[in-house]
């Protein structure tokens, strides 16, 4: 079957945000049109939104091919995602069946092909809806007192002893991620890596250059993200 979308040419790299989140790409919003529309990452990203696989699978198989030399045979590992809020999952004016996170980690579990100690599943669940939709809050502390409280484990069992990857679509701030990793560690995580296709790209990074022209070193799967 033709690839509808081999015209964007995906070139991951891996950017580190708080030294256990990675991102695989930026992501220029819609705002910044020129920016936007000359990024395939970006042009991407919104595809994934929308629900098309290929695209998906695509980044799927980046991915995995990007953290599977972390994966330590003697460890136990569990894929899961950022769940997505109550009801169909709103896109620009769409609704979709499954959110990208939840396609994004099944597609990361099936490129990483088959591995005893390499799980999928979902790990949590969202409890209660937000006061606000996330862009609406204008403050990092807005957005991480939106979402405090708003999601709970499914299976304590599951996750006690584990190295958790923890798959969301962007990251803007990090509230959501870093909300959801400190649920799973609260219910006995061994650690969490989280893993996204990108990080937003903000006005203050095109003006301190914050953003690496090159990849970043890969770091041990071990030194994810810490109990506090």
């Amino acid at each position: 079957m033709r690839d509808r979308y081999g015209f964007l040419d995906l070139k991951p790299r891996e950017i580190e945000d708080s030294g256990w989140i990675y991102a695989y790409g930026v992501y220029y919003p819609r705002h910044q049109a020129v920016r936007h529309r000359l990024s395939s990452w970006s042009r991407a990203v919104i595809l994934a939104k929308r629900g098309a696989m290929e695209i998906i699978d695509r980044f799927g198989g980046l991915i995995a091919g990007k953290i599977h030399r972390r994966i330590l045979k003697s460890e136990d590992y569990v894929i899961t995602h950022v769940p997505a809020d109550p009801g169909p999952v709103q896109y620009l004016f769409g609704e979709y069946a499954r959110g990208a996170p939840d396609l994004l980690a099944e597609s990361i579990h099936r490129n990483l092909g088959t591995r005893r100690n390499v799980v999928l599943a979902s790990l949590l669940v969202t409890v209660r809806s937000k006061d606000r939709k996330q862009h609406q809050c204008d403050t990092p502390a807005k957005r991480l007192a939106n979402v405090r409280g708003l999601y709970a484990v499914t299976d304590s069992q599951a996750i006690a002893g584990k190295h958790i990857v923890l798959v969301d679509d962007v990251l803007t701030t990090g509230a959501t991620i870093r909300e959801c990793s400190r649920v799973l560690l609260d219910a006995g995580a061994r650690n969490v890596m989280g893993v996204v296709l990108a990080r937003t790209v903000h006005g203050s990074d095109l003006d301190t250059g914050e953003l690496p022209d090159e990849p970043m070193p890969e770091p041990s799967m071990v030194a994810g993200c810490p109990a506090a």
